[in-house]
């Protein structure tokens, strides 16, 4: 075959080169062996990835016994303390009498998971709201602070604890605001009642009834005539006393004091 002419001015077109194809034979080769090498190491992937969620779904956990310690009787607009303990042995009863102690059975807690205690008292401050923590191996103690603001039952008292975001004990508390007011009338009326009673002697006044039909008026004049006024200042000092007693909280000196003991058999 006979050359191509060269073009005119002198210079020759480079002949076109043949571009290298691999065969097709030889790229399923090497297809397969890539296949077969990551079908090999795939089990072992797979083994190690089951075992790393198998660790990570198994958390450490221990067992807590959870008490609280309040106030049954409080008064209103003032601050009173509540206690919350994680144990694991159960917490001794204050010796005081009317200090109320609830507890619950041992819990099983993840001690790599946040766990949350709310108090939820109707008609009533609790500062601070709400604790969160991480269970520790020493026993824990939190310490809450209530101000009541209303008078009776404290209708749904509870501690709530809860564990990512699934609630694990509800402890029920039974309290009660009581008001002072009658103390402080009778108080009073321990100092006046008597100054009232020599007074009315001292200026000869009396409530005897004319007719001799009103009940009250025979029994005033039978109080501010006929009983001495020390003898009124004694009986309403011990009314006084008696009210104080009946309406003042318990157990305060011993209310911080913890001390535990272990479980007892069958529980």
């Amino acid at each position: 075959m006979a050359p191509a002419p060269a073009p005119r001015g002198g210079f020759a077109l480079p002949a076109p080169s043949r571009a290298r194809v691999p065969s097709l034979a030889k790229a399923a080769a090497d297809d397969s062996m890539e296949s077969m090498r990551s079908e090999s190491y795939a089990p072992s992937r797979k083994k190690g990835m089951k075992g790393d969620s198998a660790r990570v779904a198994a958390p450490t956990t221990t067992e807590r016994r959870a008490t609280v310690r309040y106030y049954s009787r409080m008064n209103p607009d003032r601050v009173f303390p509540l206690l919350v303990m994680l144990t694991r042995e159960e917490v001794e009863k204050v010796v005081k009498q009317h200090v109320e102690q609830t507890a619950t059975g041992p819990l099983t807690l993840a001690k790599d998971v946040p766990l949350e205690i709310e108090p939820v008292l109707p008609g009533c401050q609790c500062h601070p709201p709400k604790v969160s923590c991480r269970v520790g191996d020493a026993n824990d103690v939190f310490t809450f602070y209530v101000v009541p603001h209303v008078l009776g039952d404290i209708t749904g008292a509870r501690v709530l604890i809860r564990q990512d975001h699934a609630s694990i004990a509800e402890i029920k508390l039974e309290m009660r605001v009581v008001q002072r007011t009658l103390v402080v009338a009778s108080g009073l009326s321990t100092f006046l009642v008597p100054a009232a009673s020599a007074a009315m002697n001292h200026f000869g006044l009396d409530f005897k009834p004319k007719d001799g039909s009103s009940p009250y008026l025979a029994a005033l004049n039978f109080l501010f005539g006929e009983v001495p006024p020390v003898v009124l200042t004694g009986v309403l000092a011990l009314v006084t006393l008696g009210l104080y007693w009946y309406t003042r909280p318990k157990g305060r000196d011993v209310f911080f004091d913890i001390s535990t003991k272990p479980p007892t058999d069958g529980k």
